[in-house]
């Protein structure tokens, strides 16, 4: 871990915290949202494991890393984090414009899709967020209720 920029390594360590701790109860929201919308729709089955695939932070954090792909990517790791932040804020927004009009399915359609879309817009980061995290391990992740 000698010759690693130490704010990078903090970066590096706020995303795999945000992850692990976080990440999966966004998911989780997100489809209680989604069956809320629509209750008949059936849920996704579970993502099997790959094998040789990280599932747990503490044998993230005890791997090798490749301190150039880290160099190279604090700055995206970073952005990430910031837009993952500014979308859950969003939502809670579009959420208690929604708690006004009386829930979801009360909400007019342009509020349903707004909600609809930042929903997205979250996973999609978290997603992009997990791939970079990947990247600097060279390994991939199985995260817990992330796909």
């Amino acid at each position: 871990m000698t010759g690693i920029d130490p704010i990078s390594l903090a970066v590096l360590t706020k995303a795999i915290d945000f992850l692990f701790d976080e990440a999966g109860k966004i998911y989780h929201e997100h489809r209680m949202s989604k069956k809320q919308a629509n209750p008949t729709r059936e849920s996704p089955s579970a993502t099997s494991h790959s094998e040789g695939a990280i599932t747990l932070k503490e044998e993230l954090t005890n791997l090798n890393l490749n301190s150039l792909a880290l160099q190279d990517s604090a700055r995206e790791i970073e952005h990430c984090m910031t837009l993952i932040h500014q979308y859950r804020h969003n939502r809670r927004l579009v959420e208690t414009q929604m708690a006004m009009h009386g829930g979801f399915i009360y909400a007019p359609l342009p509020l349903q899709n707004q909600l609809r879309n930042t929903e997205l817009e979250i996973e999609s980061w978290i997603t992009h967020l997990k791939e970079i995290v990947e990247e600097v391990f060279g390994s991939s992740l199985v995260i817990p209720g992330i796909k």
